[in-house]
């Protein structure tokens, strides 16, 4: 059959349903637009990967941060590294999780604890944590067999959402 061009009309209707497809066209656009640009990604990606191992502790610099994402050898300790490495991986994986899973979380934590950083990655704790507030005072957690159950049913109350947001993987 061959195309032969038909006889329409621009009826008002007609132009405000062109008007709308114009405008989401010109959000699509738009939005892969202000995309970042991979040099961007990767730098507030090494910035977020610095902040979170100071945070527990690590005594990296961004440009050892940098470094390691080029794969090349830094004065930092074996540990440090490792810290340094899962993070990185765990953020090439972070669209691969669901963050309403548990299984996920397990995931996750497996992979920014493995390789040897904790021996049970990728688990619930099961034995009774404490965490330091300073150098003299410590803060019981609540008791490990909660933990599991209160996650799985987002039964998340004021303790665990303090322990979560204060303490970092100790709530697992």
């Amino acid at each position: 059959m061959k195309w032969e061009p038909i006889d329409f009309t621009i009826t008002a209707e007609i132009l405000v349903v062109f008007a709308k497809i114009e405008r989401l066209t010109g959000k699509v656009e738009g939005v892969h637009l202000s995309r970042a640009t991979p040099k961007l990604r990767k730098k507030n990606q090494a910035r977020s990967v610095w902040g979170s191992t100071g945070i527990e502790g690590g005594s990296g610099s961004l440009a050892q941060v940098e470094a390691i994402m080029r794969d090349e050898s830094v004065a930092l300790s074996k540990k440090e590294q490792l810290e340094i490495r899962n993070a990185l991986q765990a953020y090439k994986e972070i669209a691969s999780y669901d963050p309403f899973s548990v299984s996920s979380l397990l995931q996750a934590h497996a992979q920014l604890m493995g390789g040897g950083l904790m021996l049970q990655a990728g688990s619930f704790r099961q034995t009774p944590v404490e965490v330091y507030i300073t150098e003299e005072k410590t803060r019981a957690m609540p008791p490990w067999p909660i933990i599991p159950e209160a996650i799985r049913t987002k039964q998340v109350n004021e303790t665990l959402h303090t322990i979560y947001f204060g303490c970092g993987d100790e709530l697992l």
